[in-house]
């Protein structure tokens, strides 16, 4: 008994720390019939280090970060993005469907210093959030 709650305590930690990781993607998604309804998109990235360090966020496969942020357990960072089908997170129709290499986001920590990213905007009647796996998910069936 006493060596399967230690294999469930071992198996319960690496799942806790999952979304955990170095590198994140956020894929660019579609909303339904109305283009404008979540508004206030943001990023929010957080983690337990305690010492800062920087997290640089790309726009598709460009290699050139459009964003740089200094993050720590005390001072997360959040990225603000325009409301409705802004071509980034939430795509229009002509976009639907198409391979994209300027739509969707890349996190990445230079220094590999592991954080969390998740995605949140609401609408009138709901809230979206979207939390990224991380590299632990790179190759993985859904």
């Amino acid at each position: 008994m006493k060596q399967f709650f230690l294999l469930f305590l071992l198996l319960s930690s690496s799942i806790g720390f999952s979304q955990l990781s170095d590198l994140h993607y956020l894929p660019p998604l579609r909303q339904g019939a109305n283009n404008a309804a979540i508004r206030d998109q943001a990023i929010y990235l957080s983690t337990p280090e305690t010492t800062a360090f920087t997290v640089n966020a790309y726009r598709g496969t460009n290699t050139t970060p459009i964003a740089t942020f200094s993050v720590s357990n005390v001072s997360p960072a959040v990225y603000t993005l325009a409301d409705g089908n802004n071509n980034i997170t939430l795509v229009n129709d002509s976009n639907t469907g198409v391979i994209l290499t300027n739509s969707g986001l890349r996190f990445e920590a230079p220094g590999g210093n592991n954080f969390y990213v998740n995605y949140r905007g609401n609408s009138i009647s709901l809230g979206a959030s979207l939390t990224s796996k991380g590299r632990v998910a790179l190759g993985q069936c859904f």
